[in-house]
């Protein structure tokens, strides 16, 4: 225990500088519920860091207790906003387990946000978000709502049917990704729930529809920055809203056309598993869309990170790989500034732990696959930006899209079966 003493787990922000926040690991309570875990740390004097780890095929809270310094330095609700977790230093800490998410509980009770943990070291970005609070900031929000409400060039390729998305949930389980886009664009995940009497009938009362008329509708949660309504042959499809939402997939791609859509199913895990899963997509319904793209922190969700968050909620979880992504991007290339770490398709797509359930007609035709041949040959080439921005992703990238054509011929083949 000794050697633990004041082991570096984290940053408090004091601008764009950090100051370190040592924890004394004399004190360390492990294999608790989370309830306990709250408990204990809010129960005993100064602040606490709290750790959820898998385990033995289950999860479960081991509770640090942070210095004196640390605690002076997180001593109420307002000091946690801009404390960062330094996950690299809890799993030393925790020997090796797996880490899923960790949080610190302020000196005065206060239970700060959950953070992820990170897979590439914070950026200048990270750093700058937090200090000046780009969240809620109007001129960046209003930037960000300007990308997502930019309609690009139609590429030509025909959008998907209503038909074909009832094709496809015959290949669906519930806790499933769906990972769509369109002209050219790949960015947009779904978790999949399919049948569910309770949602439904939250939908219908949303939407003011009258009770069974969504039951042969796929349901889903998902994240949307920006929504709207349709009208399809005389008939108002209603808005989903914003941030994490109930909506059906039927309506989503008629409000939304898309062109691309691949499934993608966790092979690790149980019923239960997927049953986890939905409930965790459940529980974040109502939380507001994550405009800084901040893969580490759980109090807001963008759309693929509900996807990660959601699958990490168990123990059998898929291993998802993270990429540093530039904000500002130089077209017609991988490379930009200010790189942000971010949840995206392609991590989900090349996720070892996970295979493709069904893709949607004429893949090969469409930018993110020859965007994923040309990463796939960049990684034989040891390209340097490739290697250090997006190694799981790189790696995995070659197999992937062999397996993608092949799903999406399948899809092709299907469409042009006679009728039985």
């Amino acid at each position: 225990m000794g050697g633990l003493q004041d082991a570096v787990v984290g940053q408090v922000q004091r601008g764009l500088w950090k100051a370190s926040v040592p924890i004394a690991a004399d004190q360390e309570t492990k294999g608790l519920t989370r309830e306990a875990a709250l408990k204990t740390a809010k129960q005993r004097q100064g602040a606490e860091l709290v750790a959820e780890v898998a385990r033995n095929g289950s999860l479960s809270y081991d509770v640090f207790n942070l210095s004196a310094e640390s605690s002076r330095r997180l001593a109420t609700g307002a000091d946690l906003k801009t404390a960062m977790v330094d996950s690299d230093a809890v799993k030393r800490l925790e020997g090796g387990a797996d880490l899923r998410e960790s949080f610190f509980v302020a000196a005065d009770g206060t239970v700060g946000v959950s953070q992820e943990p990170r897979q590439f070291k914070a950026t200048l970005f990270d750093r700058a978000q937090r200090t000046f609070d780009f969240e809620d900031n109007p001129v960046y929000r209003k930037v960000v709502d300007k990308v997502f409400d930019s309609s690009k060039p139609d590429n030509g390729i025909p959008k998907l049917t209503v038909s074909q998305i009832e094709q496809m949930r015959q290949h669906l389980k519930p806790g499933d990704a769906l990972l769509n886009g369109n002209n050219g664009s790949f960015i947009h995940g779904i978790v999949y729930v399919g049948q569910d009497a309770d949602l439904q009938a939250q939908l219908e009362r949303k939407w003011n529809l009258p009770a069974g008329s969504l039951h042969d509708q796929g349901i889903i949660i998902h994240a949307l920055a920006s929504d709207h309504p349709a009208v399809i042959n005389g008939v108002t499809l209603p808005e989903a809203g914003t941030g994490v939402v109930l909506d059906t997939l039927e309506s989503f791609v008629q409000r939304h056309p898309r062109d691309l859509m691949v499934a993608m199913s966790p092979t690790r895990m149980t019923d239960a598993d997927r049953r986890a899963v939905v409930a965790a997509a459940k529980a974040e319904i109502g939380k507001p869309y994550d405009y800084v793209f901040d893969p580490t922190d759980e109090s807001r969700m963008y759309c693929t990170k509900l996807v990660e968050h959601s699958l990490e909620s168990v123990a059998n979880a898929p291993r998802i790989d993270r990429q540093l992504f530039p904000l500002a991007s130089i077209p017609g290339t991988n490379k930009g500034v200010l790189p942000q770490e971010m949840v995206m398709n392609d991590g989900l797509l090349m996720s070892p732990d996970m295979q493709i359930a069904w893709a949607s007609p004429y893949v090969e035709k469409l930018q993110p696959f020859h965007k994923y041949e040309d990463i796939a040959a960049k990684y034989q080439a040891h390209d340097p930006t490739i290697m250090r921005t997006m190694p799981g992703v790189a790696s995995m990238a070659g197999r992937r899209i062999e397996e993608l054509r092949q799903a999406s011929r399948l899809t092709e083949a299907e469409m042009v079966k006679p009728a039985s």
